[in-house]
C-alpha cells in the first residue's frame, strides 16, 4: 500500500468527474498516482461493459512504462484500460496502417491532423464510453497533437474527468503555431490557454520527490520547486550554482569510472553528432556502450536466434533440440523454449517462419529473443531520455546548454531535464567536441580535415552495410558471435581505379563479416568530391561495434544470420 502524500491524495480524492491540470515534476510520485487514481475512479465505473480509461502519452517511453505499472490490466480492473501514444489514438481514428517499412516516408503530422478533422467533422461515438481521461507528458505537445486532445476532450462525455499531468519546467520543445505569429511560445503555454477555453483551469501541483535517492540527485530535486518560481535569468544562475556543486569529470576520467558503477547509466547529450563522437570515444576506451536509435520502432533480435537456426541448419525447432544448443552457448535457458512455442510454434516443433513473424512482431520486447541491453552505458540525447530514469547519469558538455555561443540561447529546462533522469548519482562530463560538418547533399556527419574541408572521419551506422543477404562464411559469423561487444569493424577496400565509387568488405577479428552498400560508396565519393570520377579510392579505419543482432531473409527459404551494427567514426585514408 502506498503512502500518499497530502498533494498526491488531492488528485487521488477529487471526484471522477473532476477536470483539472496537475504539475508534476520529475520524481514526483507521478506513475504510482497514475496507476492509483485508475483504481479509484474504475472502483465507480459500475459493471458496463463499455466503460473505458483512456491513458494518452506525448512519447512512447511513458506509455511503456504506464503499462509496466498497470500490470494485468485485464484481469484487474473493471473497465477497460487503454494506454497510448496521441500517434497511436490517431492511426486508430483514422484505420490507418502504421507501416514503417513503407517505400514513401509516413507524414506523421498528416495522419493526426486526419484524425482530428474526422472528429471534428464526423464523430462516430468513439469515446461515449470513456469515464476519464488520464494525459501524461503534455508540456510538449505540438500543435497537431494538441489539437487532436482538445478534439478528444470536445467529444467525451459531459460526466467524464480529465487529469492532465506535466512541467513547464521540463518544456524542451517550442511552437511557431502559426505564420502570423511571430511569438515564441512554450507548448505548455499554449496547452494552458486550450485548456482554458474549455473550462479546465483547476492546477494542482505535486509537491513530493521520491525518485532521488542520493545527495547529487536530491539536490537537483530541492532546485525544481525554485526554477518554477524564478525568472529566465534566475533559472540559469540557479542551474550554474548546482552544477558547480556537482561532481565532474573529463571524458577520459569518466571513461576509466564508469564500468565500476552499479546499476544502469545514461551518458546524455544535446545532439546527435554528440551521439556518435561520445559513443565512439567511450567504446574505444574500452567502455561497453549502446546508443538508442532515434524512431526505430522495433527491438534488436537477439544473437542467439541466428546461432540456433545456424547450429540446425534451418531444421524446425524441438524441445529436444533446443535443450541441447541451450546446453552449449552461454546465456540460453532452456526454459525459453516453452515462451517460443507459446508464441510461434503448433505442434510439437517450431517452424523458422513462424519464428520470423513473431519478431518482426514485436508484440513483447522483453521476450528473451530480443535483445536486453542488460548494464550497458546507454548513449543519447537529452531529448531522448525524456519520461526515463536511471540509477546514474552523466551530463555532457552542461555548461554550453546553459551558457551557449551567442547563436544559441539558454536551455535550461533541458539541462533540468537532463539532470533529473538520476536516482542514485549524477555527475558532469566536461568535454570540447571535435568540429563536425554534415555533407553537401548526403548530410552524412563527418570530421573534416584541419587543412580543407574534406573529411578527415566520416561517420558509418548499421544501414552502411548490406541486410540483403549473409556475407561471408561460418567463420565469420562465429567471429561475430564472439565478440559481439566492445570489438571493432575492419574495413578492407574491394575495389579502386576504374570503380565509380568505393566497395568495401568488412572483417570482425579477421574473417568477412558484412560489406557496405552502394549507397555508402556513392555518399564516400560525394564527401570526397570524386562524384563522377574513376580514381584511386581512399581505406577506411575500423569503426566501434555497437553490437550483433539476427536478421533473416525474406524470401521463400527463411534463412537467419547475424549482421554486425557499426556506430562510430571512420578514419579516410587517401594515398598520395
Amino acid at each position: 500500500m502506498v503512502d500518499f502524500d497530502e498533494s498526491q491524495r488531492r488528485v487521488l480524492d477529487a471526484p471522477p468527474q473532476a477536470r483539472r491540470i496537475v504539475v508534476a515534476g520529475p520524481g514526483a510520485g507521478k506513475t504510482a498516482l497514475s496507476v492509483a487514481l485508475i483504481g479509484e475512479i474504475d472502483a465507480t465505473a459500475g459493471a458496463a461493459e463499455d466503460r473505458q480509461i483512456l491513458f494518452l502519452s506525448f512519447s512512447r517511453a511513458a506509455v511503456k512504462a504506464a503499462f509496466n505499472a498497470f500490470g494485468s490490466i485485464d484481469g484487474d480492473y473493471r473497465a477497460t484500460i487503454s494506454a497510448m501514444t496521441l500517434d497511436s489514438l490517431a492511426w486508430q481514428l483514422t484505420e490507418t496502417d502504421p507501416c514503417t517499412d513503407a517505400v514513401v516516408p509516413v507524414d506523421f503530422d498528416r495522419v493526426v491532423r486526419e484524425a482530428t478533422s474526422q472528429l471534428e467533422r464526423r464523430y462516430e461515438g468513439e469515446f461515449d464510453g470513456v469515464i476519464h481521461v488520464i494525459v501524461d507528458e503534455a508540456q510538449d505537445l505540438a500543435l497537431a497533437r494538441r489539437a487532436l486532445l482538445c478534439a478528444v476532450i470536445d467529444r467525451l462525455p459531459e460526466d467524464a474527468g480529465v487529469t492532465i499531468f506535466g512541467d513547464p519546467l521540463q518544456s524542451i520543445y517550442e511552437f511557431l503555431d502559426g505564420i502570423a505569429n511571430h511569438t515564441r511560445k512554450s507548448a505548455w503555454d499554449n496547452l494552458l490557454d486550450d485548456l482554458r477555453a474549455r473550462s479546465i483551469t483547476t492546477i494542482l501541483t505535486l509537491d513530493g520527490g521520491y525518485r532521488a535517492r542520493r545527495r547529487g540527485p536530491r539536490k537537483v530535486a530541492a532546485v525544481g520547486s525554485r526554477l518554477r518560481r524564478a525568472t529566465a535569468d534566475d533559472q540559469v544562475d540557479l542551474l550554474d550554482d548546482l552544477v558547480s556543486d556537482l561532481t565532474h569529470f573529463h571524458l577520459t576520467e569518466f571513461a576509466g569510472k564508469v564500468q565500476d558503477w552499479a546499476g544502469s547509466t545514461a551518458v546524455l547529450v544535446r545532439t546527435n553528432a554528440e551521439v556518435a563522437l561520445v559513443f565512439d570515444y567511450l567504446s574505444r576506451s574500452g567502455v561497453r556502450c549502446r546508443w538508442r536509435e532515434s524512431g526505430r520502432n522495433r527491438p534488436f533480435v537477439a544473437p542467439w536466434v541466428a546461432q540456433l537456426w545456424s547450429a540446425l541448419g534451418g531444421a524446425p525447432v524441438s524441445q529436444e533440440n533446443f535443450r541441447d544448443f541451450a546446453e552449449s552457448v552461454d546465456g540460453v535457458d532452456r526454459g525459453w523454449f516453452r515462451f517460443l512455442h507459446h508464441s510461434a510454434g503448433s505442434g510439437k516443433t517450431i517452424d523458422w517462419r513462424a519464428i520470423a513473424r513473431t519478431c518482426a512482431r514485436a508484440e513483447d520486447t522483453s521476450d528473451p529473443w530480443f535483445e536486453d541491453f542488460g548494464n550497458a552505458i546507454q548513449v543519447l540525447t537529452i531529448h531522448q531520455a525524456k519520461g526515463l530514469e536511471f540509477d546514474n547519469v552523466a551530463v555532457v558538455g552542461a555548461r554550453s546548454i546553459l551558457r551557449p555561443p551567442a547563436d544559441r540561447e539558454p536551455e535550461a529546462e533541458l539541462l533540468f531535464v537532463a539532470l533529473s533522469r538520476a536516482r542514485d548519482k549524477v555527475v558532469v562530463i566536461n568535454w570540447e567536441p571535435p568540429y563536425t560538418k554534415h555533407a553537401a547533399g548526403s548530410g552524412r556527419l563527418y570530421v573534416p580535415h584541419p587543412a580543407h574541408d574534406i573529411p578527415a572521419k566520416i561517420f558509418v551506422t548499421p544501414d552502411d552495410l548490406r541486410l540483403d543477404v549473409q556475407i561471408g562464411t561460418a567463420a565469420g559469423q562465429a567471429a561475430l558471435a564472439e565478440h559481439a561487444h566492445c570489438t571493432d569493424l575492419e574495413f578492407e577496400l574491394l575495389s579502386s581505379g576504374g570503380a565509380e565509387w568505393p566497395s568495401y568488405r568488412c572483417r570482425v577479428d579477421e574473417e568477412v563479416a558484412g560489406a557496405t552498400t552502394p549507397q555508402f560508396g556513392m555518399l564516400v565519393a560525394r564527401a570526397l568530391r570524386m562524384q563522377g570520377q574513376s580514381g584511386r579510392w581512399p581505406s577506411l579505419g575500423s569503426v566501434p561495434l555497437d553490437g550483433v543482432e539476427s536478421t533473416w531473409s525474406q524470401g521463400v527459404d527463411v534463412r537467419f544470420w547475424l549482421r554486425p551494427r557499426p556506430f562510430g567514426f571512420s578514419d579516410v585514408c587517401r594515398e598520395r
